[in-house]
């Protein structure tokens, strides 16, 4: 599962990889996108993705697409053609009309030109997705911070971290006494009890 916002990630889903895709809002707004999914939403498979988005363009990312193809535009003719490759060949071999018959005349007269092809290169370069890249064991990427000097910095903000922070260190909870503590006054004044709570404005995870 790829978790990010980056819509280009959608051309990565196959059938054991989906996007669990954060919007504006968070994760109460995130949806998860499978196959089915992207193809009940957008109208075509990952496969046919970059294409489709190389044609629509991505105002996000400022880059226009082809002139005339908007968002069903683009997935029509995917969903005739497969991929733009296919519908150039059609056209180039004199099958222009079908393409007209299916985006309108002014959307083909645009597809049809050089500067299209132009723009679909250009998208195309920007919007690809690698997915040869070597992806390291975890083990080995973990930040290079000691638990005292977390603890200590964090504390000094109001922050009291538990187990969380032992993880966030790739280290066993230290032994009594082994880590710097440092925490705010008002709270080492308070009760054993009361010290399992958080200080207004701050924040604990356990």
């Amino acid at each position: 599962m790829l978790m990010t916002s980056d819509r280009d990630a959608f051309a990565l889903i196959d059938d054991t990889t989906s996007v669990f895709r954060i919007r504006n809002g968070g994760f109460d707004q995130a949806v998860l996108v499978t196959p089915s999914a992207l193809f009940d939403q957008y109208g075509v498979r990952p496969t046919e993705y970059r294409d489709y988005a190389a044609l629509r363009g991505d105002p996000s990312d400022n880059l226009p697409g082809v002139p005339g193809f908007g968002s069903a535009t683009a997935a029509r003719l995917l969903r005739r053609f497969g991929s733009v490759e296919a519908a150039w060949t059609a056209w180039d071999n004199g099958d222009d009309q079908s393409i007209r018959d299916l985006v309108g005349p002014r959307a083909a007269d645009h597809f049809g030109s050089g500067a299209a092809r132009e723009i679909m290169q250009r998208n195309r370069s920007l919007m690809t997705m690698h997915d040869d890249l070597a992806v390291p064991d975890p083990e080995t990427i973990r930040l290079p911070v000691r638990l005292s000097v977390m603890k200590a910095a964090l504390s000094a903000r109001g922050i009291i971290l538990g187990p969380s922070l032992w993880a966030l260190t790739g280290g066993a909870p230290p032994p009594d006494g082994a880590a710097a503590s440092v925490v705010p006054h008002a709270w080492l004044r308070r009760t054993p009890r009361a010290r399992r709570q958080p200080l207004p404005g701050q924040l604990a995870l356990f």
